[in-house]
């Protein structure tokens, strides 16, 4: 049996799958913390055959640190992914949105899909409480026109206990205007079983909490002269990529850093201007390159003097910076 499980706050949304039939299991409360929620799912199992698949709003180190079998941890993002890849031709070949709707909580997802890499982005925002239904109505009639009227979103997917009820009277005639819409709380616990199934990962889905530039620089390498060597490469969550390369300098004072989006094939420059005299002979000075992310848009890039061996100690950092990228 496979079990998915997505948590919002504190409601979790459960699905299951016995290899011939999905079903949808009440809505339970549940536990906030990594390991409780853990321990929550872990009791579903009945026999080691059994998988799990939790689903997360963000995606942590803690998160990415868990290796329990048959036990796997998701962002948002890929179950929606992994959901509309799971239905028929003419919804997964179009751009399709997510409005999620909790007590404190509004967030809206939107799928777009490229050859064999999804891109889905997700902004969220905490909210007040709306007590009336008017109130309600109001709010998401202008979310929903901020999201959908500059756009060419063919489906729309409405999840959250928000949505019950008949209060929708403004938003529902803009939202239905040359749209399909669906509402149902277990859309995420759904793809949760549907990227089980389809492990072989035939498709990448990039989120806005991913990198997605290679990095590298030109040097003189393996005997050939301007050849690229990486020091990252795309698809890492922001939080965990990093890269580094030793080498020797040349007589240069500036170091070039080059960047290309895996999507767009956007290229990027980076020129440090090291200002460094060369106080010894070329090719007799150890640099050390280090670029880290800060965030999902900003690297910061470090330089380290290495020395040479044992003739010359080296002097440790001598340029940082961090970037904003586009």
């Amino acid at each position: 049996m496979d079990y998915g499980f997505d948590f919002t706050n504190d409601i979790c949304y459960i699905s299951t799958f016995d290899g011939k039939e999905l079903q949808d299991l009440d809505k339970v409360s549940c536990p906030t913390s990594l390991e409780e929620r853990l321990l929550f799912a872990g009791s579903y199992k009945k026999n080691d055959e059994d998988r799990v698949v939790l689903v997360f709003e963000r995606m942590t180190k803690e998160v990415l640190a868990v290796q329990k079998e048959g036990v796997y941890l998701i962002p948002k993002e890929d179950a929606f992914a992994a959901y509309i890849l799971a239905q028929n031709r003419t919804i997964r070949k179009q751009e399709t949105g997510v409005f999620e709707f909790h007590r404190h909580s509004f967030s809206y997802l939107k799928f777009q899909r490229q050859g064999k890499i999804c891109l889905v982005k997700r902004r969220e925002e905490k909210i007040d409480e709306l007590q009336s239904e008017k109130s309600k109505d109001k709010f998401f009639t202008k979310q929903a026109a901020d999201r959908l009227n500059h756009g060419n979103i063919a489906n729309v997917f409405l999840v959250g206990e928000e949505f019950e009820g008949e209060w929708m009277k403004m938003s529902l005639a803009s939202l239905c205007s040359g749209r399909r819409v669906f509402m149902g709380n277990h859309l995420f616990a759904n793809g949760a079983v549907f990227w089980l199934k389809d492990k072989r990962q035939e498709y990448t889905v990039y989120t806005q909490d991913h990198h997605l530039y290679y990095w590298g620089i030109r040097a003189f390498h393996h005997g050939q002269k301007d050849v690229f060597v990486p020091i990252i490469q795309p698809g890492e969550f922001w939080f965990v990529t990093e890269g580094s390369v030793q080498f020797l300098m040349d007589e240069c004072e500036d170091l070039e850093i080059e960047g290309v989006h895996s999507v767009s094939r956007q290229k990027l420059t980076i020129r440090l201007p090291l200002h460094i005299k060369q106080e010894y002979p070329v090719r007799t000075t150890k640099w050390k390159l280090h670029i880290y992310c800060t965030g999902p848009k900003t690297l910061k890039i470090t330089v380290y003097d290495m020395g040479f061996g044992i003739t010359r100690e080296g002097k440790g950092i001598i340029y940082q910076e961090e970037f904003k990228l586009p």
